[in-house]
């Protein structure tokens, strides 16, 4: 699954995650106050291809959404940044057996301002291709 494959990476990558921790999937828990939070999105149609007489997914395209929250405004951004610079340009590589055509952010990190406990919150998106098989 992305998520966790997603995840593993990051955590074995940044030197501030750890899977359940305070790096999360799907869903983002009241606590701990500084947590990131990995979440599917749309994505794009998968890229499909003609084998023996039947057109098959070779390429899904989904995309992922990653969400940092710290009650200190740079613990957040910093945490941001890591993901951002861990993720953007993976290309042609296997993480946890899956192989990754390409995982792109679509734009730099943004503020998205505070929760309902003032915690400060950023977020990345990234485009991704992940084989079918």
């Amino acid at each position: 699954m992305i998520l966790d494959d997603i995840a593993t990476h990051l955590a074995a990558n940044s030197t501030r995650l750890t899977v359940g921790t305070n790096l999360t999937k799907g869903y983002m828990p009241a606590s701990p106050a500084t947590c990131t939070t990995i979440f599917e999105t749309g994505g794009l149609a998968p890229i499909k291809a003609f084998s023996t007489g039947t057109v098959i997914r070779v390429w899904e395209q989904p995309s992922i959404m990653v969400h940092s929250r710290s009650t200190d405004y740079q613990t957040a951004r910093n945490t941001i940044e890591d993901v951002f610079t861990i993720l953007d340009g993976i290309g042609n590589t296997t993480l946890s057996g899956t192989r990754y055509g390409r995982i792109d952010a679509i734009q730099s990190p943004i503020d998205i301002g505070q929760d309902s406990n003032d915690r400060h919150m950023l977020s990345v998106n990234f485009n991704v291709m992940k084989s079918t098989g």
